[in-house]
């Protein structure tokens, strides 16, 4: 969070870096990187490896318990769906609107909403 003192703006817990230099750019790259990578690539491999690993089991009670909210509603054959295709679409998304702002907008939807297909 940033505060402002005499027209500058610095770090609300570290006054000496201003923001948005190159210094607080980099922590916050590193920070969000790190999150970044660990929700949206890490977290869906490992649901993905275990819910390979019980897809003969999906009905017992401790794997509802667990991962249900992954494959509860949909085919015992389709219980990948969540964690491939649709966090696939998801970071589609996010990549394409965070990448593809120099873009007429015009362009942006019909590219967004040939990902909803």
């Amino acid at each position: 969070m940033c505060v402002s003192y005499n027209d500058e703006s610095y770090l609300k817990r570290d006054t000496s870096v201003k923001c948005y230099s190159m210094e607080h750019a980099l922590m916050i790259l590193s920070f969000a990187f790190v999150f970044i990578v660990m929700w949206a690539i890490i977290y869906p491999i490992f649901v993905d490896l275990r819910l390979s690993k019980i897809k003969d089991n999906l009905s017992y009670t401790n794997n509802l318990k667990l991962y249900g909210v992954f494959y509860i509603g949909m085919n015992d054959s389709s219980y990948y769906w969540e964690v491939r295709v649709v966090n696939l679409r998801k970071i589609s998304l996010i990549l394409c609107a965070a990448f593809l702002t120099r873009m007429s907008q015009a362009v942006r939807v019909s590219l967004l909403l040939s990902l909803r297909s």
